[in-house]
């Protein structure tokens, strides 16, 4: 995933939990808006199926959010610095 700079104009949304029901069907509908959607996912299975299914559109994040604080930060630093100072 490489980072987002200033002449990228298409939309930026963070969905967490993106492999089934709403979070899914949310990245469905920006997806064909054109939007491009960072979706977490619990694990690479999960990813790979999301990525052949919502094309180059789809970033996927390796995050579970039941799990500890200490991978929240690693992830909040991570969008950090894909965003290079942007707003999603």
């Amino acid at each position: 995933m490489k980072p987002l700079d200033d002449k990228t104009s298409e939309p930026v949304a963070l969905i967490t939990g993106v492999s089934s029901g709403i979070g899914h069907a949310a990245a469905r509908v920006l997806i064909d808006a054109g939007w491009e959607v960072w979706g977490t996912v619990r694990n690479e299975s999960d990813a790979q199926r999301l990525r052949e299914t919502f094309g180059s559109r789809f970033q996927p994040l390796l995050f579970d959010v039941r799990s500890d604080s200490g991978q929240h930060a690693d992830l909040a630093r991570h969008i950090q610095s894909l965003l290079g100072g942007r707003l999603l």
